[in-house]
């Protein structure tokens, strides 16, 4: 490209303008800045060019504009950036929610296999049960079987009426004596009938300082004869951790349900009396139990002394004597065939001389042994079935069974006396290896 000198130099003037002559007064450069000012209104620009009021503000303006937009930008981002904080926020509150609720699935599923092992061990003790019934089903009737078998023995005894002083075929001994073998039979169990029952009752406790809430939680267990309690079922059957307990073979009672309370029962011994005050005779003083086995139907109460026993009968009045023979009582007193009578405040007549004492008969009650306290003073042991996993039927129901064995055991034993008295009378006839009545009872 070739240009002329001259269309050179024109454009060099035009970028580059020959600077104005020098004032040679200070009016004259005034003037002459002012003439340039308003002439072009041009001010110089960095490296000498010439740049315009209105294009610099124009810049400015830009450049404000600009930084304005940066700003806004920047608060979007901080807003942004909140947000996206809040969302962390809630993703670690989210995340604390979830480790906890595997916390708790984790002891949820502790919890089931715990159960679990728990419902494994019940029915362990379901099988043992059930081969513990087994057991004591055929123990039963292999009893009623010997019963059974020994009958014949006691009819020959009854007929010679021998080794009480009996006259033949003496009508009431046998009649008692029916009557007991036929509780004996009619107590075989019936089928479905639960002979053992496991499981928790609350039992009333006599403590003066638990008045306000006098039951407590108890794991019961009654089976074999045997009412035990514990303070809970992993303690179950360790003796030593027992909390109590009452033998059913030699404690008579009764099993008694609240009229009032659909889920309480109770179990008490049966009435007993105490007799006191004979001086010469101290021997007959003491409790007295109820007679369940009797041979002699008129004795009421009878004093189970090895040396020396006593007896409380009824003759068409009261009677205490060592025998029902009224020629050997000690004392006498008038009323009718009641407890109420017996008990009564009229006094007794003294039958022997030597017997200075007055004495009194009183209403009592106690255990022949207990393991528990209050015992020996008659406690009535008193049970509620709320929360209990068998409702208060069942209990009672089960219990009584347990009563009945009881006193079938006694009854055996008291048939086992009575052909013990038969063998001496006899002269011995019958060894203690070769009775029937041996058999199973010991």
């Amino acid at each position: 490209l070739t240009v002329s000198e001259a269309t050179a130099a024109s454009l060099h003037r035009e970028v580059f303008p020959s600077p104005a002559p020098a004032a040679t007064t200070p009016r004259a450069a005034a003037r002459q800045g002012g003439g340039a000012s308003r002439g072009g209104g041009e001010v110089r620009g960095i490296g000498g060019k010439p740049q315009t009021l209105d294009a610099g503000r124009r810049e400015l303006e830009a450049k404000d504009v600009e930084r304005r937009r940066l700003l806004i930008d920047l608060e979007a981002q901080e807003v942004e950036i909140a947000q996206l904080r809040g969302k962390l926020d809630k993703s670690e509150e989210r995340r604390g929610h979830f480790e906890e609720r595997c916390g708790q699935l984790e002891q949820d599923v502790e919890a089931l296999h715990a159960e679990l092992e728990a419902e494994k061990a019940l029915r362990k003790e379901d099988q043992a049960m059930i081969q513990e019934l087994a057991a004591t089903v055929q123990e039963m009737e292999k009893e009623q079987s010997q019963a059974k078998s020994m009958t014949p023995a006691l009819q020959d005894f009854l007929e010679e009426g021998c080794g009480f002083g009996l006259s033949p075929g003496s009508g009431f001994l046998r009649e008692s004596l029916a009557d007991e073998l036929s509780s004996t039979h009619s107590s075989t169990p019936q089928p479905g009938l639960v002979a053992k029952l496991l499981g928790h009752l609350q039992k009333k406790s006599p403590s003066a300082i638990r008045q306000l809430r006098p039951y407590q939680r108890r794991f019961v267990a009654v089976e074999s004869g045997k009412m035990s309690w514990w303070t809970s079922s992993q303690d179950h059957p360790d003796q030593s951790k027992c909390c109590g307990s009452v033998d059913l073979c030699i404690n008579p009672c009764i099993v008694e349900v609240d009229p009032r309370e659909a889920e309480k029962f109770s179990l008490r011994p049966l009435e007993q009396v105490r007799v006191a005050g004979l001086i010469a005779s101290t021997h007959a003083n003491g409790l007295y139990q109820r007679a369940e086995f009797r041979a002699d139907a008129a004795v009421r109460y009878k004093k189970d002394d090895p040396e020396l026993p006593m007896v409380l009968y009824w003759l068409g009045k009261w009677y205490l004597g060592p025998d029902t023979c009224v020629s050997n009582a000690v004392a006498s007193k008038d009323g009718i065939d009641t407890q109420e009578a017996l008990t009564s405040t009229r006094e007794w007549e003294s039958l022997k001389d030597s017997e200075p004492g007055r004495m009194r008969v009183t209403l009592g009650g106690a255990w022949v042994a207990g393991s528990f306290t209050g015992a020996h003073a008659g406690r009535i042991l008193e049970f509620s079935t709320h929360g209990s996993e068998y409702g208060r039927e069942q209990w009672v129901q089960v219990i009584r069974q347990q009563v009945e064995l009881g006193r079938n055991r006694r009854a055996s034993l008291n048939l086992l006396g009575l052909e013990k008295a038969l063998s001496a009378s006899l002269g011995g006839g019958c060894s203690e290896a070769s009775s029937p009545l041996q058999t199973g009872f010991c």
